[in-house]
């Protein structure tokens, strides 16, 4: 049995529950099985990438352009952050919006649409989070928006940032390729 889906202020982002299987061992959760639908259909995972991180990384708001845009599905495996989503599709009601949540691993997981830049900060002392992508990773597909531009307040006084995501464009700069659809 896979978890319910409940709807977020984004059009077409979604979370799903956790319902563990549990016992004296500890527990078993199915997050999503070939036959099971997530909103907006099927989802078909193509690619899976497992990121490790220490307390106050942030990463994002990355999102991949067209042709190469996905779906994700991410969920995090130990620790806790502060997951961010930024709606980059013309034309929806929640365009430039920017949505925060927390994710700890009891949590479920989080249906990133095509379209939105996710990103997200480690609040404990470490996060393992999974993604699940639809698509493959383009590095040439690759884009964003800087953080900062975009309203995210860091928690760490000192966030630890890879090159490219402090050389990410502004928000107010960023041409979007997305155009809003039926979810």
């Amino acid at each position: 049995m896979s978890a319910p889906w409940r709807s977020t202020p984004i059009p077409g982002a979604f979370l799903t529950g956790r319902i563990p299987a549990t016992d004296a061992r500890g527990s078993l959760t199915k997050i999503l099985g070939a036959g099971d639908e997530a909103p907006g259909g099927a989802f078909a995972v193509r690619e899976v990438f497992w990121s490790q991180s220490a307390r106050g990384v942030f990463r994002g708001l990355h999102v991949q352009l067209p042709p190469r845009s996905t779906r994700k599905l991410v969920f995090v495996t130990s620790g806790a952050v502060r997951d961010f989503l930024l709606d980059l599709r013309r034309g929806s009601p929640t365009e430039g919006l920017l949505w925060e949540t927390e994710l700890p691993p009891v949590s479920g997981g989080l249906l990133v649409p095509d379209g939105c830049a996710h990103g997200f900060e480690v609040v404990g002392d470490g996060a393992s989070m999974v993604y699940l992508q639809e698509d493959f990773h383009s590095p040439e597909h690759d884009g964003g928006v800087h953080y900062g531009s975009a309203g995210v307040a860091l928690v760490a006084s000192e966030p630890l940032l890879s090159e490219r995501d402090r050389a990410l464009t502004s928000l107010a700069a960023f041409e979007s390729p997305f155009t809003f659809g039926p979810a």
